[in-house]
């Protein structure tokens, strides 16, 4: 009799990196990446995404998430992400393969970064103002990022007592762009002021930068002679 022996080998593919490196990308911008997957065997490969459901990990888009490699064929998955969440990225994503337990990873790390923005001074300063009369100063905010951002400035404090009026209050500033701000105070009461300019961003955070605000304030007498 004739005796044969051997090892049956399941499907064995592989892509062409194990490692997706997205650097930072801005929040609710679109990453895009393509990686290679391989069979690596002489029997077709079916494979199909183990979907993950953490907060990143959903956020993934894979195409195509399934498929079948023929004998000795490559397969072209396109990658993208598009973030409304801030943060550090590091999933680990698997696939499937019928007829073996193994499974094909790929790991994709990142950091979903705000817009990045500043103003053109470090403080206002009205210096000595009257008690019930307007003063004005000026300031200029900057958009050093790629993507719009979308902001409300607020002095810290003024809510209730609305001494405080800021022109424009909010606005989309867009990419690498400037906006003036006027910054006008109306005091009602006769002290010293030290308080803080702030700025929210939309789906970014609330008073991520303040501009301290600082003024003295007196009561000026107007004499009138008959």
């Amino acid at each position: 009799p004739l005796r044969l022996t051997g090892e049956g080998i399941g499907p064995k593919a592989t892509f062409s990196a194990r490692l997706i490196d997205m650097g930072d990308i801005f929040v609710k911008t679109q990453f895009e990446r393509t990686i290679k997957l391989v069979n690596r065997v002489c029997i077709p490969c079916e494979y199909a995404l183990m979907r993950k459901d953490t907060p990143f990990g959903k956020r993934f888009k894979f195409t195509p998430e399934r498929g079948t490699l023929g004998e000795g064929e490559t397969h072209t998955i396109k990658i993208e992400l598009n973030s409304d969440l801030l943060g550090s990225v590091c999933e680990d994503f698997e696939f499937s393969m019928q007829g073996t337990s193994e499974t094909l990873k790929l790991r994709v790390k990142g950091e979903i970064v705000g817009p990045t923005f500043h103003f053109d001074a470090e403080k206002l300063d009205f210096g000595l103002v009257s008690h019930g009369f307007t003063s004005s100063q000026y300031i200029c905010l900057y958009n050093t990022c790629e993507i719009p951002m979308k902001f409300r400035l607020r002095v810290l404090g003024d809510e209730d007592r609305g001494e405080f009026k800021i022109f424009p209050e909010s606005a989309t500033l867009e990419p690498e762009d400037r906006v003036e701000i006027r910054v006008d105070m109306i005091p009602m009461s006769v002290q010293s002021y030290e308080c803080h300019l702030m700025i929210d961003v939309e789906d970014v955070g609330q008073g991520l930068l303040s501009v301290p605000i600082y003024a003295k304030v007196e009561v000026r007498f107007i004499l009138s002679m008959y």
